[in-house]
């Protein structure tokens, strides 16, 4: 019977059918889950390119927001199972800050070459069951208490670890827990930035009338700013690694950036001139935030593996953490009144991440909503009146992301998005949330949609 025309390719002992979904060495089936054969098959069909985690990660959860351990942990995979169980780095080739390189020769099979591999597979080999990609999905989120600074690389946007990938084509929802509303806010967001590149962190100015954010649409991670309306984007400043913060008057503006190597906070003017440095330590400092009194800067730095909250004035002396925990703490925010800060905070070190909050200076810290199941709360943005809670809610199986509200105890519990978002902030009158969502080609856009309520 005839074959179609297909390229199958061969590295070492290895030989990769894309078609079949079949990986051999020495003519025996090498096992991958579906996810990590497609980044494989990515590296080995760019025969020798650089692909960038940003690319690996649209191309293989293309309807799905991920942070990039989930490409981390996949990648740790593949190198087990190409090295047997060794995580060698022969053949796939870490480039930092980038993404990784296949870095063996490779050569495309002639197709009697084909046909006499094809077939060496037995007819009853069966393929990777869906049980098997949700296990595997479900293991490259969990965290291991010996990964450093992970806290720090879901601010990054040189990791954007949170692309990307809820899809602007709206994908649907499973049905959450019944204790959650299934309400569906009734307006359609509107995109506010269409480009190939990949936006993210957008945040309101205190008057309502522009909004600043991150995108590597110059081939690099700055910082742009926009009209509200998304109109005259135009860009600030280069190389920043994290969500910008507005101070209350709207004349400066603070962020992190990795500068020598170091994630440091930095604060500049709102048309991004004066840039200057505000920490000045070993370990990553990310997410700064103004309080909105202006006279604090909220942040998370980064020791022993551990994120965890720290204060300091805005020229950077009076630095003193406030909080006191074995777990991850981040992504937070403060209170209108700043007597408030709301937080995530990681699970007995895994990747199962809850809500809290906790007074200004670290007191009663407690929880106000534990994420169920395998499910994940994220990102709490506290609205402008005080009175509520915006949050991305991830569900772990299928992967994928909306943006929801509460109110601050906890309770009330909405959706709002039900084709995807996540990184949501209020506009200033709290009548509308900005957030991020991505389409199918893996470049994430801005949106904003009013609020359900208002």
């Amino acid at each position: 019977m005839a074959m179609e025309l297909q390229s199958v390719y061969q590295f070492d002992s290895f030989q990769l059918d894309p078609a079949q979904k079949i990986l051999q060495r020495d003519g025996q089936r090498v096992p991958l889950d579906p996810k990590t054969f497609l980044i494989l098959q990515a590296l080995v069909e760019a025969e020798g390119r650089v692909i960038s985690k940003n690319e690996l990660m649209a191309r293989v959860w293309p309807d799905t927001f991920v942070e990039e351990n989930n490409l981390t942990k996949n990648i740790s995979r593949l190198r087990k199972s190409l090295g047997n169980g060794d995580e060698s780095s022969e053949y796939i080739e870490t480039i930092p800050k980038v993404g990784y390189r296949f870095c063996a020769e490779i050569r495309r099979l002639e197709q009697a070459e084909i046909s006499s591999a094809n077939g060496a597979i037995a007819a009853g080999d069966r393929e990777i069951s869906e049980a098997e990609e949700t296990k595997a999905m479900d293991d490259s989120q969990r965290r291991p208490a010996s990964q450093p600074a992970r806290s720090w690389k879901l601010w990054s946007g040189l990791a954007v670890a949170l692309v990307i990938g809820i899809t602007a084509a709206w994908f649907g929802w499973r049905r959450p827990h019944q204790a959650f509303s299934s309400v569906v806010n009734e307006f359609e967001p509107v995109r506010l930035t269409n480009h190939i590149a990949i936006d993210l962190y957008p945040a309101y100015s205190p008057d309502g009338k522009k909004i600043a954010f991150i995108s590597n649409r110059d081939g690099k991670d700055s910082l742009f700013v926009m009209d509200a309306d998304g109109a005259n984007p135009r860009k600030l400043i280069s190389n920043l690694s994290s969500r910008v913060s507005w101070s209350p008057d709207g004349r400066r503006i603070v962020f992190a950036a990795a500068r020598d190597k170091i994630v440091d906070v930095y604060v500049a003017n709102a048309d991004g001139s004066g840039v200057v440095q505000l920490t000045h330590t070993t370990g990553p400092e990310n997410g700064p935030v103004w309080s909105p009194d202006g006279t604090k800067i909220l942040f998370c730095y980064t020791t022993d593996g551990t994120g965890q909250l720290y204060v300091m004035n805005p020229d950077g002396s009076g630095v003193a953490r406030i909080s006191n925990s074995t777990e991850n703490e981040w992504q937070h925010d403060w209170s209108l009144d700043g007597k408030q800060i709301v937080f995530t905070r990681s699970r007995d070190r895994d990747a199962q991440r809850d809500i809290w909050m906790m007074n200004a200076d670290g007191a009663n810290a407690h929880l106000i909503a534990a994420s169920p199941d395998d499910d994940e709360f994220l990102f709490p943005r506290f609205s402008p009146d005080g009175q509520r809670i915006a949050f991305q809610r991830r569900v772990a199986s299928p992967l994928q992301a909306d943006i929801w509200v509460m109110n601050t105890d906890g309770s009330g519990q909405m959706r709002l998005t039900h084709r995807g978002g996540g990184l949501p902030t209020w506009s200033p009158d709290g009548k509308k949330i900005a957030f991020v969502a991505s389409k199918r080609d893996g470049n994430s856009e801005i949106y904003v949609m009013d609020v359900a309520g208002q």
